[in-house]
Formats: structure tokens, C-alpha cells, sequence
């Protein structure tokens, strides 16, 4: 079945259907069909096709070159533009009374000798705040800075144990043994000392040992390290007690 147009609803049948069609004429009331390729331009086309080429350039150079001043009138805007103001320098606000009071006290203590944990837990904050506060505030070391030169001298010249180097500049143990790895130097095993001990003087510390004297005082009249008096001790079998403190019933 063939169909033509919109035909709606469609039935299907079994067989084809052909309509006749008839040409008929158009009419006469309709309106005239506009040929597009018997239309014109309203332009018509140039007489002159150098003339007109010529003045194209000229319009072009014409437009390019005010271009061009419209960029330097902007520029030199630009240029002459008054800077911006100075801003004046924000003035630090001053302490809060609070904060001076907290560092007061944090100066207090600390010259009074207390420790920086101590420190944090007597007023409530961190340690690392104590420490942050101390360096900002510019509360001054309870003891002066260790001399890496001098620790060397000790160890290496006069080859004073690392406890003993720490005792006679008043610091930690740790702290001589960063100053050493820092200097290069290798550090002896515990209880080894380069320096020779004739046997009297080790004889002499074993003796006064055994009587009870205090460790410090041995080491400072014999001019031996705690470590090697402890090695000797050992060595000769006799028992450890406090240190600094005499034998019982001496």
C-alpha cells in the first residue's frame, strides 16, 4: 500500500491502492517564483578594482595607526598614574598583662633553678611553649655555653673520661658527646682510658675504696676518672655502694 501525505489513521489492506494525480495549474493569485539566480547584488561591482584595492590598504593603514595611539595614550596613563599610598608600619600591639605576668613568673622560676617540665606544670602550659617563650623573651641560660675547643682539650689532651669532662665544665654527659661527634672526635669505649695508671696509684684508689672514702674525693686527689675506679673496683672484686656517700660504718 502506498501512502501519500499525512493520512492518519491508516488500514491496512491486502492489496495496493494507486491514486490517480492530476498536474494542475497554478494559480494565478499566488505569488510570482523569485528565480535566486536571476537575482543581482544591490553593490554593484567596482569600475576601478585597483582603486578600490588601494583604498582598502589605506583604510587599514588608517585603522592600524589609531590603534596604535589609542595603545600609547594608555600606556602613557599608565605611566602618570600617581602610585599607590604608603602604607604606614602596623605597630606590634603591646603585651597583654597577662602574658607579661605568665613570662615574669616563667623568669622567676627559672633563675630560682627549677626545670622547664616543672616549669610547664606549674603553669599549666606545655614545654615546648616554656621553651618557645624563653627564647622569645630573651630569659638568659643558668649556665654558660660548653666550649666545643675545651671539651676536645679535656678529652683528647688530658684524656678525661666523659663524665669527668662533663663535671669539670658543668654540663651533661650528652652534651660532651655531641661536641665530640660534632669536633670529629671518635669516642673510647666505656671504662677505657688511654692515659697510663702506674699500679700504686691504682692501688692507692682500691685502698681508699675499700675505706670508705667518697668517689669524688678519690678521683680528685688521684687525678683518675670515675669510670676507671669503677672498672678497678670491679676488676678487684669489691662491692659498689652510693656514690659520694662513705661505706657503712666508716
Amino acid at each position: 500500500m502506498r501512502i501519500y501525505g499525512n493520512a492518519g489513521n491508516v488500514i491496512t489492506a491486502t492489496r495496493s491502492v494507486d491514486l490517480p494525480t492530476v498536474a494542475r495549474p497554478r494559480p494565478a493569485s499566488w505569488p510570482a517564483v523569485v528565480r535566486q539566480r536571476a537575482t543581482v547584488s544591490p553593490i554593484a561591482p567596482s569600475a576601478d578594482e585597483a582603486s578600490t584595492r588601494e583604498a582598502e590598504r589605506t583604510a587599514g593603514r588608517a585603522a592600524a595607526e589609531d590603534a596604535r595611539a589609542r595603545q600609547q595614550r594608555l600606556r602613557g596613563k599608565r605611566t602618570r598614574a600617581t602610585p599607590p599610598p604608603q602604607r604606614t608600619p602596623r605597630t606590634p600591639p603591646a603585651p597583654r598583662p597577662e602574658r607579661v605576668a605568665l613570662v615574669d613568673e616563667l623568669r622567676r622560676r627559672w633563675m630560682a633553678g627549677e626545670s622547664q617540665e616543672a616549669i610547664a606544670r606549674a603553669l599549666g602550659v606545655s614545654t615546648s611553649t616554656v621553651q618557645r617563650l624563653r627564647r622569645t623573651e630573651g630569659v638568659q641560660a643558668r649556665r654558660p655555653a660548653v666550649d666545643s675547643a675545651e671539651v676536645v682539650r679535656l678529652y683528647v689532651d688530658e684524656h678525661l673520661a666523659l663524665e669527668d669532662v662533663a663535671a669539670r665544665l658543668t654540663c651533661s654527659t650528652s652534651s660532651v658527646r655531641y661536641r665530640l661527634r660534632a669536633a670529629g672526635v671518635p669516642t673510647r669505649a666505656p671504662g677505657h682510658n688511654t692515659r697510663e695508671t702506674t699500679p700504686d696509684v691504682r692501688a692507692a684508689a682500691l685502698a681508699r675504696y675499700a675505706a670508705g672514702e667518697p668517689l669524688s674525693r678519690i678521683c680528685t686527689d688521684l687525678d683518675v676518672g670515675e669510670s676507671s675506679l669503677a672498672r678497678w673496683r670491679r676488676e678487684a672484686g669489691l662491692p659498689a655502694r652510693p656514690r659520694g656517700r662513705p661505706a657503712a660504718g666508716a
